[in-house]
């Protein structure tokens, strides 16, 4: 199976104002959730994520790093701002290899 690797960063939920101020920055906040795990909020390069998503389709595993630790997730979800060419929000849902999706 081609897995595609992805690094995010760990973020605390917060105001609006400032999942604004990380757009700004180049950065897309995203939730990854399932498995009956906790939800995880992270944030991740906007650069990074349209390299993947341009080299592979929906339907393909992107292997998440972060902080020394990776899971295996498929996109689920992907906001996009409806006037700009921007996305806003990924989900990321956690695919286990044993389980058929």
């Amino acid at each position: 199976m081609n897995t595609y690797p992805l690094k995010v960063v760990s973020r605390k939920t917060g105001p609006h104002s400032e999942l604004n101020k990380l757009r700004k920055e180049g950065q897309i906040p995203a939730v990854i959730y399932g498995l009956t795990k906790d939800p995880e909020t992270v944030s991740l390069a906007a650069s990074d994520f349209r390299t993947i998503n341009r080299l592979a389709n929906k339907n393909v595993v992107v292997e998440i790093q972060n902080e020394g630790k990776s899971q295996n997730v498929i996109v689920f979800k992907i906001d996009k701002d409806p006037v700009k060419p921007l996305i806003t929000h990924i989900d990321f849902l956690r695919v286990d290899e044993k389980h058929p999706v």
